[in-house]
């Protein structure tokens, strides 16, 4: 009785073992198609952490290199800009596509609508994620942004595009970099002539 236990069980072993090499070699086949590997997720039952899922997704070509923030953020620079560097409060102009880390879906680009957006930067009026991958580029400079749920939208999400508690990826260009918006104060003073 003990035997044919055994038997039985070293039978669900291997047939545990054959599924588990045939779904690596689909998954791999996938990959190669250009599918998200994320979305077949659920179908194999994986299970990966914040930080791989986030390191799959910046995988770098040859030569560049995927940088991980103390926050969080994960960046990899395509083209590393020559330009201005934005300081808080300075003026930007940003081309930018944005998708959805776990199933590869378009959710907003500047690109299709020809224009790129302008705000100032380190102020909040953008996600964190983004506050921080700006701040750290150059004109010219054209990066991957791998923004966590909590430098992006968090457990609230966006609309029906973004849903709660998802990870995004950003490939952004910064096309311009102006000086801060003068305060009426300080325009004041220069009608008036005045200096501080």
């Amino acid at each position: 009785e003990m035997k044919g236990t055994s038997r039985t069980l070293m039978g669900r072993v291997r047939s545990f073992a054959s599924s588990a090499v045939k779904s690596r070699a689909t998954n791999r086949l996938l990959l190669t198609r250009g599918l998200p590997p994320l979305a077949m997720a659920s179908v194999f039952g994986a299970h990966f952490s914040t930080t791989r899922v986030h390191a799959a997704a910046a995988k770098p070509a040859a030569k560049e290199a995927i940088i991980t923030t103390p926050s969080g953020l994960q960046y990899v620079d395509h083209v590393v800009g020559t330009g201005e560097k934005p300081t808080p409060g300075a003026i930007v102009q940003v081309h930018y596509v944005g998708t959805l880390l776990a199933t590869g879906a378009k959710f907003d680009s500047s690109r299709d609508r020809g224009v790129p957006l302008e705000f100032p930067v380190g102020t909040g009026r953008v996600i964190q994620g983004w506050d921080e991958g700006i701040m750290s580029m150059r004109v010219g400079g054209k990066r991957r942004l791998i923004v966590p749920p909590n430098l992006g939208y968090g457990a609230r999400g966006a609309g029906a595009a973004i849903p709660p508690n998802a990870s995004l990826i950003f490939e952004v260009e910064l096309v311009e970099c102006k000086p801060p918006a003068a305060s009426i104060f300080e325009s004041l003073a220069d009608m008036i002539g005045m200096k501080r």
